[in-house]
């Protein structure tokens, strides 16, 4: 029908043009090619055959208002959809679900009284859309002036059988054909003989770790002596030549004690020649000469000794290279022991890659496999390198995490990396089949649960 035909109509009889409409709303939905098509037939055309202000549709499958007459879209979000959907939910779980009927407003709380008197008609009607088996597929609520006419809740009864039906033909139109049951057993299996195949294609083990770039060319200066240091002469991360002054300790308790042992070497001496002049005309002091040799020659040892230990106040650097060490406010007047390290000093153009691999994550390598570095700074781009050493066993970290360390030789050894870069190196070992290296944590864990057993 034509919209002339439909203003004949509601010239004719009010029945026959009531029924008219009907057979039109339902022929109008039953066109209806999808989903979205059938709700906006029911939201603005129902109009025709029941007059109302507001339409609203409610989706118990979704649990929420999916749209509303007169708007092209709901927002979810807004209170009133919130306030029109926990109503909603609660209303579908009474026994007067799938019947027709006014909502009694009048019963409701304070602020919901004043919610609905301020969005919404005097009216409220409950329009259930039921299947063919009775299933609630949809719910209008229909907000008017005045309540339904008999004759207007009965039309409301045929139309939404008609809704009903038409709403389940499209969604199960809309869903994915199912498989015949020997189709999905064929489907089943064959999936099930893929995955068993792919667990045997042969895969490279990897394994990724924290890694940093280090000098592989590094001195570490050590304290030569018990002292306390005076002065730095360098300062951290700068660049030193080899034979240049570092650090100085403070040597005053050493001067006094040379100065001691040069008066006690002055005396021993001069004891040695006296005994040695008295020995030509008194022969009882020929004994004596030997024992003041001693005292002599042990004295000359004291100063010899100290004189070196007092050269030793002056620390100078072994090598060409980057002063490394922590703030030189920390190091002025502090007392060190023999043998403690003080800096490092490394060599800025030869450098090598740390790598601290897990203990759960430790696997066959070998010294040549691959590693690619991905700097943090850079982490799209790889830096390619290759295993150096192993570590035999794992050390305490810095974390507190037990690891094995690693060094890893950079095969483009004319480019010079900066020291002190941190990244996640990949190490790549022997192939090994896809379930090991998907399952290969798994079974470790139930090798050391079944061992506890």
């Amino acid at each position: 029908m034509n919209m002339d035909s439909e203003r004949a109509i509601s010239r004719g009889n009010p029945v026959e043009s009531a029924l008219m409409s009907l057979l039109l709303l339902e022929k109008k939905a039953r066109n209806a090619s999808n989903l979205p098509q059938l709700q906006f037939i029911m939201l603005n055309q129902t109009r025709t055959l029941v007059d109302y202000d507001h339409l609203i549709l409610w989706d118990p499958l979704q649990n929420r208002i999916t749209g509303a007459s007169g708007v092209p879209e709901v927002d979810v979000h807004a209170p009133l959809i919130q306030w029109l959907n926990k109503h909603c939910s609660t209303i579908a779980k009474t026994t007067r679900k799938n019947d027709i009927h006014r909502l009694a407003t009048h019963e409701w709380l304070p602020f919901d009284r004043s919610m609905f008197a301020e969005h919404l008609s005097e009216v409220l009607i409950w329009f259930p859309v039921k299947g063919t088996d009775g299933e609630l597929v949809c719910v209008l609520l229909l907000s008017r002036s005045e309540p339904l006419s008999i004759r207007e809740e009965r039309l409301l009864d045929l139309l939404g059988d008609s809704y009903g039906h038409t709403w389940i033909a499209l969604r199960n139109s809309q869903k994915p054909k199912r498989l015949s049951l020997p189709g999905r057993k064929k489907f089943w299996v064959s999936a099930v003989v893929l995955c068993i195949a792919l667990m045997f294609v042969p895969v490279r083990q990897s394994v990724l770790a924290p890694s940093e770039i280090i000098s592989s060319s590094s001195v570490v200066v050590r304290m030569p002596i018990n002292g306390v240091v005076q002065r730095l002469n360098v300062r951290p991360n700068h660049f030193v030549k080899k034979g240049q002054l570092l650090m100085t300790l403070d040597a005053r308790q050493l001067n006094d004690q040379l100065a001691q042992a040069r008066q006690r070497l002055a005396i021993s001496s001069a004891e040695l020649r006296l005994a040695r002049q008295q020995s030509f005309y008194d022969g009882s002091r020929k004994a004596s000469i030997s024992i003041l040799e001693g005292r002599e020659k042990l004295a000359k040892s004291q100063v010899s000794y100290l004189q070196k230990k007092l050269k030793r106040t002056s620390i100078y650097s072994p090598q060409d290279g980057i002063s490394l060490f922590d703030d030189q406010g920390d190091w002025i007047g502090r007392p060190l022991n023999f043998g403690e390290p003080i800096m490092f000093v490394a060599d800025p153009k030869k450098t090598q890659l740390e790598i601290q691999l897990a203990v759960e994550n430790m696997m066959e390598l070998k010294p040549g496999d691959e590693i690619r570095f991905f700097p943090n700074s850079n982490p799209t781009e790889a830096i390619l390198a290759e295993v150096k050493t192993i570590a035999y066993h794992s050390t305490l970290q810095n974390d507190g995490q037990y690891a094995y360390v690693l060094k890893g030789m950079f095969v483009e050894n004319n480019h010079i990396h900066q020291m002190g870069l941190k990244g996640t190196a990949k190490l790549y070992g022997k192939k090994t089949t896809l379930f090991y290296y998907l399952f290969r944590r798994p079974i470790s864990h139930l090798r050391l649960w079944w061992g506890a057993l």
